[in-house]
């Protein structure tokens, strides 16, 4: 009987252990989230101040007018003119850059890091921010395989857990590379 209130004591104790740890990991994972909309930290600017529509309309980046606003999923969106204020509220979704305005080349590597305004491209009608012209390049060159691991790791990757499932992605996709230089070198 002793035995018995030692183990059933012993199991409840590490129960109670991995609840408060399970909390915690819950707790500081919340603070660690990031927005869905990437804005600065010194105002709530998406695309720091830059119109979205403008993009598809003008095949530019346009500053916005802070006259001409619109508040969209916490972030404040700027536009160049009223009538891309309007096209914007009646599709947000359609005009709001892929991953938030993040870096897209970043999403895909599993971090969400700053995507600039001037480093962007429209491709299928959606908008792609990188964070810098190297990074731009290097999306633009593998762009399609780049956006599809993006759009499986968002909107995880906001919430900083995503590292060990995108190198285990990377880690596939190498032991693939190696199986297929193989297969080249027997022939």
């Amino acid at each position: 009987m002793k035995w018995y209130h030692e183990r059933r004591f012993g199991l409840s104790f590490i129960g109670v252990c991995l609840a408060i740890t399970a909390l915690i990991l819950t707790v500081s994972v919340a603070h660690a989230s990031k927005p869905i909309i990437y804005t600065s930290k010194h105002n709530q600017l998406a695309l720091n101040g830059f119109d979205t529509v403008a993009y598809f309309t003008q095949g530019s980046p346009r500053k916005g007018n802070p006259d001409i606003s619109y508040t969209y999923k916490e972030a404040v969106w700027l536009f160049s003119s009223d009538k891309h204020r309007q096209m914007f509220i009646a599709e947000p979704e359609r005009y709001a850059p892929q991953f938030g305005g993040y870096c897209a080349f970043s999403v895909a590597q599993g971090t969400a890091l700053q995507g600039k305004p001037e480093y962007w491209q429209v491709h299928d009608n959606k908008l792609y921010l990188n964070r810098t012209a190297n990074i731009h390049n290097r999306w633009l060159e593998r762009q399609s395989i780049l956006a599809d691991r993006a759009n499986s790791n968002w909107p995880a990757v906001l919430d900083g857990q995503l590292r060990s499932i995108v190198r285990q992605q990377l880690i596939e996709a190498d032991r693939l590379r190696r199986k297929k230089l193989e297969k080249l070198k027997s022939h």
